[in-house]
Order: structure tokens, then C-alpha cells, then sequence
């Protein structure tokens, strides 16, 4: 039995990878036997940081940055899409199933003609061919404006067996793609389900004043002087009240430029060495660097449940609905700040908010995340069940 997890993986995102290395841990705990493929963007990155076999979503699109004219670009990526298909069609014969593993996948944003909502619905549309089950667990969906790529995503999502969303928004978003997507269940993010040895044994942060975890995240070059502004004066006050301070990522391609513009802005002031900013390449040293931390203030949508991994109060800046989305179901919809025109003194009041309430925030957080990796593994049981029995009955087949 052969079970592929398709998504926007063996990237720099750390939240897709986390997500995947959840979802992968999981087929380990509940179909032990079965063997896992990745249907991902970078098989060759996938395969290095989850020792797992691996294959292209896509075919190659390097013939889009050959020096021709963009007809016959066109020409060429159409033709390399004709020939992928039988490699799709195969490869989902020697499959079970085909499950779209969380993540914002549900979007057109930066989606080209051939972009991944037609990916989604091409391995969706090859799956059913040899009847073989499509689930879509606990995904995300965000905004979309192009209707044809809608309909690309519709199209996904009525051939899977089962759907089910990490919010409310984005059950909200599917219906207008399916209308029966009313109907189906809310999950958190998978994430919130990885293996408990990988955010435990890391010992207390440091005794003494608190360290606070600051995300740093890819503005838009437009918007980039301002953030970088009102993120350096908070770090300011965050240091002459004493705290420590570490710059974090979640994005190793997308947050690097930021952060080195804030540490540029903050050594113009003469406090670059006094704030924490060491190298990150993996989920796993997320984890251990927020460890380190009591707090940790964000914009990253994994930046902030891996806080909350950890039993650390968040203050999230929002930019998307699914911060606010999951904060809200976390109970700390008090402790989110809107990243866009970004206010430091806004910021801190709602850091010193946080501050106070430590303890019982803590609390609070430790139960909500037992209960949501409670739901999740009801999740899992249910959907590798399923996945078992349909390969038990292939196998007598």
C-alpha cells in the first residue's frame, strides 16, 4: 500500500515543512506498513529533509526562461505538460491514495495557466482514473480572484471522498468552489500534531529577564522602510526594559532580506549585538531557537503555532485571516495587531497585555493544544482507516 502527500513541499517555507513532516509521522503511527511518496515542488530538497521518495508536481519549467519569444514559450511548457501527464497517469496507478496535505493550498495567488491549481486537479483527475481515493485534510484556502483557476480547485475538491478545513474562512472560501464543503469538518493545522519529541527536552530559557522570539517576515519592497522602522523601535523598547530579544524566520528565501535590513537599521543604533539573529535552515531549528524564548511576537503562521507547541504566549501580527482564524480558536484574539501600517506603541501594549497574563496564558494554551492534538489524531484514525481498509480490499482484489 502506497499513500502520496502532494503539496508545495521540499521548499523554504518551514510551516509547509512542519506540516509535512506531521502528516508523514502520522502515516507512521497509523498505517505503519504502507510505504509514502511526496508530490511536491523541490523533490530533491524533500527527499534530503525528510529522507523520504519523492516526485515533481510539475514538469521542469526551465524551458519558460529560454530565450524565446513567449509564444513559443507557451508552446513548450504546453508541450511538456502533454508529456507529463502518462509520468501522472503511472504514478498514480502504483498509488492508494492521494491525500492534499494542509497548507494554504487552496489559492490562485502567483498561480500561473499551469500554476498549481491545475496541478492540484491534474493529480486529482489521474487518481480517480484508476479510482483510487483523493482527501483533502485539514487544508487552507485562501483568497482567489481568477475564476477559471476557481474552477480548477472546484474540480479538485469534488473528486476527493473526504475535505476537511483548518478554519472556519476557509470552509467559508471552499463552498464557493463546492457547495456541498458546508458539510464538512473543521481540523486544526497538522502541524499542531507533531511528534511530541520534537518539542519537548529542550530545557527552560534562560533564567533572568525574559527572551521574546520576534518573527521577521518578507514585506513588500514597497512597504519594507516602514516595517522595518516600527519592528526596530519595538525591539528598542523590548531591550531598555531588559528583555532579550532573537530574531526569527520562517521563510528561509522570503525573510532573510527583512532581517538583514533590521539588523542593519538596529546596528545604526548601536543595538545589533544585542539581539539574538542566527542562522535557520530547518523546522527543527525554529523549534529549538523559540525554545529558548518566553514569548514570541510573529507574523508567520508557523512561527506562531510553533510558539504555541511550545507553551509560549504569542502576540500574533496579523496579515492574513488565518492568524486571526486560529488565534481567535486559541482564545487569544486580544493578542493580535495588524501588520499592515504596523504601530510599535500598539505593538508593545499588546506585548505588555501578554506579560501580565503569562501564567494564566500558559495554562490555557497547554489544554487547547492537548485538545487539538486529540482532534487530530481522531482525524488521523479515521482518515488511515479508511485508507487501509480501501487497501485491503485492493489487495484482495
Amino acid at each position: 500500500m502506497k499513500i502520496a502527500f502532494w503539496g508545495n513541499f521540499g521548499s523554504d517555507n518551514l510551516g509547509n515543512e512542519c506540516t509535512l513532516d506531521a502528516a508523514l509521522a502520522a502515516a507512521r503511527r497509523h498505517a505503519p506498513s504502507a510505504e509514502t511518496l511526496v508530490v511536491c515542488s523541490r523533490p530533491a530538497d524533500a527527499v534530503a529533509r525528510h529522507h523520504v521518495e519523492a516526485v515533481p508536481i510539475a514538469p521542469s519549467l526551465s524551458t519558460a526562461r529560454l530565450p524565446h519569444r513567449r509564444p513559443i514559450r507557451i508552446l513548450r511548457r504546453l508541450a511538456a505538460e502533454l508529456r507529463d501527464w502518462p509520468r501522472v497517469v503511472e504514478t498514480m496507478r502504483t498509488t492508494d491514495t492521494l491525500i492534499m496535505t494542509g497548507t494554504g493550498m487552496l489559492t490562485d495567488r502567483h498561480a500561473g495557466a499551469l500554476g498549481m491549481p491545475y496541478q492540484m486537479l491534474k493529480w486529482a483527475s489521474a487518481a480517480r482514473l484508476w479510482r483510487k481515493e483523493v482527501l483533502f485534510v485539514s487544508v487552507g484556502a485562501e483568497e482567489f480572484v481568477d475564476t477559471a483557476k476557481a474552477r480548477m480547485m472546484g474540480g479538485a475538491l469534488r473528486l476527493a471522498r473526504y475535505r476537511s478545513y483548518r478554519d472556519p474562512a476557509s470552509r467559508e472560501r471552499a463552498k464557493e468552489l463546492v457547495t456541498a464543503s458546508a458539510q464538512d469538518p473543521l481540523f486544526p493545522d497538522l502541524a499542531f500534531s507533531l511528534p511530541r519529541s520534537l518539542t519537548t527536552g529542550h530545557g527552560d530559557p534562560p533564567a533572568g529577564a525574559a527572551a521574546v522570539a520576534v518573527g521577521v517576515y518578507g514585506m513588500e519592497p514597497s512597504a519594507m522602510n516602514a516595517y522595518v522602522e516600527a519592528l526596530g523601535i519595538f525591539v528598542l523598547r523590548l531591550l531598555d526594559r531588559g528583555h532579550g530579544v532573537r530574531l526569527v524566520i520562517g521563510d528561509a528565501e522570503y525573510d532573510r532580506l527583512a532581517r538583514g535590513r533590521l539588523q542593519a537599521w538596529l546596528q545604526e543604533r548601536g543595538a545589533r549585538d544585542s539581539v539574538l539573529a542566527e542562522p535557520i535552515a530547518s523546522f527543527q531549528e525554529l523549534i529549538g531557537q523559540l525554545a529558548e524564548t518566553d514569548f514570541v511576537v510573529a507574523t508567520r503562521f508557523h512561527n506562531l503555532v510553533l510558539g504555541l507547541l511550545l507553551g509560549k504566549p504569542v502576540v500574533s501580527m496579523s496579515h492574513m485571516d488565518k492568524n486571526d482564524e486560529m488565534m481567535a480558536a486559541m482564545g487569544l484574539s486580544a493578542y493580535c495587531v495588524p501588520l499592515n501600517d504596523l504601530e510599535p506603541q500598539r505593538l508593545l501594549e499588546s506585548f505588555d497585555r501578554m506579560e501580565r497574563s503569562a501564567e494564566e496564558l500558559r495554562r490555557g494554551i497547554q489544554e487547547r493544544v492537548e485538545i487539538w492534538r486529540e482532534r487530530l489524531e481522531e482525524q488521523y484514525s479515521t482518515v488511515f482507516r479508511n485508507v487501509i481498509d480501501k487497501g485491503l480490499r485492493g489487495d484482495a482484489a
